[in-house]
């Protein structure tokens, strides 16, 4: 018996034991995240925009930011450069050993009063656009000493020595002859050049030079997009000609531009379209031949 008794001690022992050290550890989790959340996202400031576009014609210009206290307390923020690099479609900041000034700060620290505006004016230098690939750009980085709030503001560097180059693929997932009247479409535009582009582009179907289908790619292609990116489309069209006209070559065509430039790339795939019921009146036709071919065939020979 007292060893049983012991037994059951020792078992609520590790038990409490085992409880103890899971509450330990979501409690570090927890802490871990809330910390890992307030670096992420200031809870006494703000600062807008969140990142900047910078054109060929942009550099050498001061842009704006600005600032607002989002606490009941004056404020006194530090302000100064640091680097950035893409992870995972975020900016997150990196080294910058060997890399020089890209950002001209004219006041590397502002106080703000309780619940109050200002705004910060930052130039980015000519030279920035020769330092960095835009997947590592330049940054003002915010922080506030007394609690470790941050944020970084990327400044995106239009590359003047690199070219823009658009690549695409389209599919419809069909070759050759075509029976169904519902047609998939899908492709991808990549930037497959040296600099950032805003694309533009549209998908048409047509047939005989007369236009069918038109569907604007802007809500999917849309936006900014660096070196070495790619995006996705889709688009569904349904043949509703009559079944005698719907008969004939069918041109699905890509089009595809940027605000850099204003070239256009394209892609074009052709395919025939024969209806289903056309095709299969044209089968029972042509078995009704072949039967009435065969049986002449043998009624002369007997």
């Amino acid at each position: 018996m007292n060893q049983l008794s012991n037994n059951v001690s020792d078992m609520k022992f590790m038990q409490r034991k085992a409880f103890v050290s899971i509450a330990i550890l979501i409690s570090f989790v927890m802490f871990i995240e809330i910390n890992r959340t307030v670096a992420e996202a200031p809870t006494s400031f703000s600062a807008t925009p969140t990142n900047f576009v910078i054109s060929e014609n942009d550099l050498g210009q001061k842009s704006t930011i600005t600032l607002s206290n989002l606490t009941n307390n004056s404020i006194t923020l530090a302000v100064k450069e640091c680097i950035a690099q893409k992870v995972d479609g975020d900016y997150q900041e990196t080294d910058n050993s060997g890399v020089g000034s890209s950002i001209e700060i004219l006041s590397p620290s502002i106080t703000l009063k309780a619940n109050a505006q200002t705004t910060l004016t930052p130039r980015v230098r000519i030279s920035a656009s020769s330092q960095f690939e835009q997947l590592k750009v330049p940054c003002v980085k915010i922080v506030l000493p007394k609690t470790s709030e941050s944020m970084i503001i990327p400044f995106i560097v239009q590359n003047l020595g690199g070219n823009v180059q658009i690549g695409t693929t389209l599919d419809i997932h069909n070759t050759g002859v075509i029976t169904s009247s519902d047609l998939k479409i899908d492709g991808t535009i990549s930037n497959s050049g040296g600099k950032f582009f805003f694309p533009q582009g549209n998908v048409t179907i047509t047939k005989d030079g007369k236009t069918l289908f038109e569907n604007d790619l802007s809500s999917q292609i849309g936006g900014l997009m660096l070196p070495g990116e790619s995006k996705s489309f889709n688009a569904d069209w349904t043949d509703n000609l009559s079944t005698i006209n719907s008969i004939g070559e069918y041109t699905v065509t890509l089009r595809v531009t940027n605000d850099q430039n204003g070239d256009t790339t394209g892609k074009e795939i052709t395919y025939m379209y024969i209806n289903s019921d056309v095709l299969l009146l044209g089968s029972i036709a042509l078995g009704t031949i072949l039967l009435i071919s065969i049986g002449v065939v043998i009624l002369k020979r007997k």
